[in-house]
């Protein structure tokens, strides 16, 4: 009888807690001593908040040398992370300091894995060569709960043909991530809602693509439970902390499962669709899985008994087949309850880009994705999806 053998590997180190960022300069003592030269990387959204200017001050009052870079708007291209990268390499900074949503995170890890290499980041996507050891240490804190940066190896970024694309590699891996429920405290309702839908089908896909394994869903079990008690508590009550810091480790948690065993059809619809249109990831993806769910379960429907089972499914007595009925109107549910529209009629995106979408799919960017998936994905699959993703309403 032959043994599968299976490898788990998790190394990130979060801090975690209410307000824990209010004494910045212990958190990175951690990592440099004073006088080291810190980057700022954010969004100008983010450095217009109050806690930004107290952060960079106690750091400044600690010693650190601080420079900020905060002109990114919408998600990162590979121009974005080459001019980070440019100036990174012009300060000598020490540390690359990542506040934001997931496309600062991106950026950081990104900025940070080329400041030695004199290629463009696109020599480096869909893992075609290895990324260079990082010389520079890497501290990441999200301000929105979903996309799970802050615990994976892979980054995503626009190449210079606009295409959505990936890379991985351990470059790409925090030093030290900070969970702090305060700074989530402002976010607009959809953000909420969108990111969190993309950490709950992080958990959900990492948990039944072909990868997953006893490790990776100890994590999605704890995610999707978490989830589905305290994002509609957010969305309820925005000034709920617990549910805010909730929303964090679950969203942490399903990053760890997917650095793990990746993604699946979901998030093959969702980049296509970013592609196609400026359709934003939590939306997208949540469009992606729902349209896809009914295949997935037709391939193999006990794929889905554990994140049934994260979600309260009864299942005693049950068919695996019964289960997974159940969870697709539970799932479709849920996600219409955070006010998210499955409809994509305001994207410019219509019946007559079917085709295109197919097409988008099959590209190779989504092919990892694509064979995360259980069930043999065929041309004819990807026109039936589209088809079906185009008829949500």
């Amino acid at each position: 009888m032959s043994h599968h053998v299976s490898e788990f590997q998790a190394a990130v180190q979060v801090l975690y807690g209410h307000r824990c960022i209010e004494q910045p300069g212990a958190l990175l003592a951690r990592l440099g001593k004073p006088g080291s030269r810190v980057m700022i990387v954010s969004d100008q959204g983010i450095a217009d908040l109050p806690f930004f200017s107290n952060l960079t001050q106690e750091l400044r009052d600690e010693g650190f040398q601080i420079a900020t870079h905060t002109s990114l708007s919408g998600e990162p291209d590979a121009n974005d992370v080459q001019s980070l990268r440019d100036l990174l390499h012009q300060e000598s900074s020490d540390i690359v300091l990542g506040i934001g949503g997931g496309s600062a995170l991106d950026l950081s890890k990104l900025g940070a894995a080329l400041t030695e290499s004199d290629r463009k980041v696109d020599d480096y996507a869909l893992a075609m060569r290895a990324l260079p050891q990082r010389t520079c240490k890497l501290v990441l804190i999200p301000t929105t709960a979903g996309t799970g940066s802050e615990a994976t190896r892979v980054a995503i970024y626009a190449n210079a043909s606009g295409k959505k694309t990936w890379v991985y590699g351990n470059s790409l891996r925090a030093d030290l991530t900070i969970l702090d429920s305060a700074l989530t405290r402002t976010l607009p309702t959809k953000i909420v809602a969108e990111s969190g839908l993309d950490a709950l089908i992080h958990a959900v896909e990492a948990s039944c693509n072909v990868n997953a394994h006893a490790f990776t869903i100890g994590y999605t079990f704890q995610a999707i439970r978490l989830i589905k008690r305290s994002l509609p508590r957010w969305l309820e009550h925005p000034e709920d902390e617990k549910a805010r810091m909730e929303m964090l480790i679950a969203s942490c948690l399903a990053g760890m499962a997917i650095d793990q065993g990746g993604t699946a059809m979901g998030h093959a619809f969702g980049h296509a669709l970013g592609s196609l249109a400026k359709v934003s990831h939590g939306r997208s993806v949540a469009l992606g899985f729902i349209a896809s769910l009914p295949w997935m379960l037709d391939q193999d429907a006990e794929a889905f008994l554990d994140p049934a089972e994260g979600f309260g499914i009864q299942q005693r007595g049950r068919t695996a087949a019964e289960v997974g009925q159940e969870f697709q109107s539970t799932f479709e549910t849920f996600v219409r309850n955070t006010g998210v529209s499955l409809d994509l009629s305001d994207t410019g995106l219509t019946k007559a880009d079917v085709d295109r979408l197919s097409r988008e799919v099959m590209n190779e960017e989504n092919q990892a994705m694509c064979r995360a998936t259980r069930g043999e994905f065929t041309e004819e699959v990807a026109r039936t999806i589209s088809t079906r993703l185009f008829e949500l309403e």
